[in-house]
């Protein structure tokens, strides 16, 4: 499937997800961009109603990620 990324310029990209991860509704997780790259979820992650995950993201393990969250440091 194409990317929404419009720098993407073909190619096969992956989206990898571990194991036991809870994905409630609308969550949104967004595959690569690059040929060869991947978005990356761990294992044992709570991904709450209306998520976005981005192109290429790599997210860690025992997480619990909530909509409208400020990122840390902002």
């Amino acid at each position: 499937m194409k990317t929404q990324d419009l720098k993407w310029k073909g190619g096969v990209t992956r989206t990898v997800i571990g194991d036991g991860n809870t994905i409630r509704e609308h969550v949104t997780i967004h595959s690569a961009t690059g040929d060869g790259e991947a978005t990356t979820v761990g294992s044992h992650n709570h991904l709450l109603a209306y998520c976005h995950l981005a192109h290429n993201v790599t997210l860690g393990s025992h997480i619990i990620m909530s909509n409208v969250a400020p990122w840390p440091g902002t």
